[in-house]
């Protein structure tokens, strides 16, 4: 009998999964590291890579350092200290198991898998950039034409309006100013 989704902790170990298993996930642990976020992260990345039995996984957008190591426990494909194994064990769900063949998003084992993968991010990370920059200069454009209108409108108004309407035209035409002005900055910064 073989069961997929209950935890091995409430079965003997030839009852679950796990006692079908050729012990996969004993042959080596994986620690979450970060993320890279900037192309010099990629340094750490290489130095781990470089190693042996190490291996680089992404799944569900996070990060994993794999480290091909069998645990000292193991007894052909059987745990040998079963009723005393570590609670990551015990608590361990093979409903998500590598003998289904479970896969990452993106492995790598290799540095020149890693570098491929490197220059691909780079691209799509500058292309975003790109993105964004583009998307915040037409937004600072209409917001500096908006401002415009408003100060030429403004302008109008003051040309014609005496007393209380007169100082409101006033400080409508200076916040447009204002306006202008922060679009222009905007504008500059984004080009620069």
């Amino acid at each position: 009998m073989i069961t997929t989704a209950t935890p091995p902790s409430d079965l003997s170990f030839e009852q679950s999964k796990c006692g079908q298993c050729t012990a996969l996930c004993c042959h080596y642990f994986a620690l979450e590291i970060d993320a890279p976020e900037e192309r010099a992260d990629f340094e750490n990345l290489r130095w781990y890579i470089l190693h042996e039995d190490t291996e680089l996984f992404i799944d569900g957008g996070a990060w994993f350092l794999q480290i091909n190591r069998k645990c000292t426990w193991l007894a052909g494909n059987k745990c040998g200290r079963y009723e005393d194994r570590p609670a990551i064990c015990a608590e361990y769900d093979n409903t998500e198991c590598d003998l289904d063949g479970i896969t990452a998003e993106r492995h790598f084992r290799t540095i020149e898998e890693l570098e491929a993968y490197r220059e691909e991010w780079v691209v799509e990370r500058e292309a975003k950039r790109s993105r964004r920059a583009a998307a915040a200069r037409k937004s600072w454009s209409k917001r500096k034409k908006k401002a415009v209108r408003k100060a030429s409108r403004a302008k109008e108004a003051l040309s014609s309006a005496k007393g209380k309407a007169r100082k409101k035209a006033v400080r409508k035409l200076e916040t447009a100013r204002k306006q202008t002005k922060k679009a222009v900055r905007k504008l500059a910064q984004l080009e620069a």
